[in-house]
């Protein structure tokens, strides 16, 4: 008879499979579930027993309940199904087979408000459930994530130790594995990673679109960042992207230019709304995904309103100071995001614990995030900082130029303007509210507040109506 298993692995695709083989090289006795659908999915799980070596002792399951008593008690069972109603029809079965004191963990892309619902229904019969975001994609998941767990304290200690076994060990030798408070706080941590990610991305590709309006493009350029206090995951990989040539010329241009999302971005920016949050450099980095999206649209209207193309060189180091400066921004506002989350949610976490679980094992790892981890021990406003005040010194003037050249150019550049209208904004003592006060007062008797003591919060417009 087989030992029982300490943890259960349910869904067995890439992330699954990636994270079993990960306990398993760790020594966790595994059970593997995945359902069966003929024709379609079988066999799943032993097939992963059979095609890597480390599962080789893991015991694989079609059926769910002999899979829920394949496991040790109290029970351990992390679930890698996609969110929606994939993640909904499974817990409606796991619900009826496991017992008070188990611990369920959704390591999924989860809402964070889904995640909270689930951990109350669960809490309700005795079970404790966790979500738990997880970032650095396959290879990630295999060789050690960022992990973002949210929760019941007690349940999370219980696993942390084989947790930190599995998650990525920093530069320091630190765990990148954090508990940032109950329900959907750690999916809520990971959907800000990924709205950061997605801003990122879009400064990369705007400085892909740079490099690329020049007669003689330099692909090295990227790669010569690499090697300075720019350097990042995402810098990397996009970095060896343009480094592959064929007959053709690169090969990335040889891919169609149609980009897609799987919604954690948007949840970032409708949570930035619901919060009061100026996340716009994610905002524009969706916007910029739903445009590039229309491809078909976008080749109609390029016919119909012609740009006349014009080459203008751009001084490489004024770009990297300008997609430096464009970075701090964007992680000040994804900060300021869990900064009002915090609020309104009542977690307690530090937003260095954040910063620290993104400084390796996930995509948006880099050196500034290892220097914002020490930052953020002792001041929460990266704006505020020595550090970013002297990049901002050094660098606006670049981030003003590349936007003129872009302009010129005819370039879109949404996200590095994005940057730069909210340093505009941030920085300004007296806006324009006065006058957008004033209107909501006009049309819809809103009320106004006022600079000196006057009486009444009414203008006097209606009297001239």
């Amino acid at each position: 008879m087989n030992e029982k298993a300490a943890w259960g692995v349910l869904g067995m695709g890439v992330m699954g499979t990636s994270l079993s083989r990960n306990l398993a090289r760790k020594g966790i006795r595994l059970a593997l579930y995945n359902r069966f659908l003929q024709g379609e999915e079988e066999g799943v799980a032993a097939q992963r027993c059979i095609a890597y070596p480390e599962l080789a002792a893991a015991q694989p399951f079609e059926d769910l309940e002999a899979f829920i008593q394949a496991l040790e008690t109290p029970r351990k069972v992390l679930v890698m199904v996609p969110s929606g109603s994939a993640i909904e029809l499974v817990l409606e079965q796991l619900i009826k087979f496991l017992s008070p004191g188990d611990i369920l963990i959704d390591g999924g892309n989860s809402h964070f408000e889904a995640t909270e619902k689930r951990a109350q229904l669960f809490e309700n019969v005795g079970i404790s459930f966790l979500g738990m975001g997880v970032s650095g994609g396959e290879e990630g998941a295999l060789n050690g994530p960022a992990l973002m767990v949210g929760g019941e304290r007690k349940a999370f200690e219980s696993l942390s130790k084989v947790l930190s076994q599995i998650a990525a060990d920093n530069p320091q030798g630190v765990s990148c594995l954090g508990h940032f408070g109950t329900g959907g706080a750690g999916h809520y941590v990971k959907m800000v990673h990924n709205g950061i990610e997605y801003a990122e991305m879009q400064l990369l590709a705007e400085v892909y679109e740079c490099i690329n309006s020049h007669i003689q493009p330099n692909w090295s350029l990227l790669n010569q960042w690499q090697h300075t206090k720019s350097q990042s995951y995402l810098l990397g990989i996009t970095a060896t992207i343009v480094s592959f040539q064929e007959k053709k010329g690169l090969l990335v241009h040889q891919i169609l230019d149609k980009t897609q999302h799987k919604g954690t971005g948007s949840w970032s920016s409708i949570s930035a709304v619901a919060q009061g949050s100026p996340a716009t450099m994610i905002q524009a980095a969706l916007n910029a995904r739903y445009t590039a999206a229309q491809k078909e649209y976008r080749v109609k209207m390029a016919g119909e309103l012609p740009v006349q193309t014009v080459s203008i060189p751009l001084d490489e180091a004024v770009l990297k100071k300008a997609y430096d400066l464009a970075r701090w921004i964007n992680h000040h506002q994804g900060f300021e995001l869990l900064k009002a989350a915090k609020s309104t949610y009542a977690w307690s976490f530090a937003l260095s614990e954040a910063a620290k679980t993104w400084t390796a094992g996930c995509i948006i790892q880099s050196r500034l995030m290892q220097e914002l981890t020490l930052i953020l021990d002792s001041q929460e406003s990266l704006l505020e900082t020595v550090a970013f005040k002297k990049i901002y010194a050094e660098n606006i003037s670049s981030l003003e130029a590349v936007l003129s050249w872009s302009l010129k150019a005819q370039l879109p550049m949404p996200v590095m303007s994005a940057a730069a209208q909210y340093l505009f904004s941030i920085r300004q003592a007296n806006s324009s509210g006065n006058l957008i006060q004033a209107q909501r007062d006009y049309f819809g008797g809103h009320g106004l507040e006022w600079k000196d003591s006057r009486e009444g919060n009414h203008g006097p417009w209606k009297q001239r109506s």
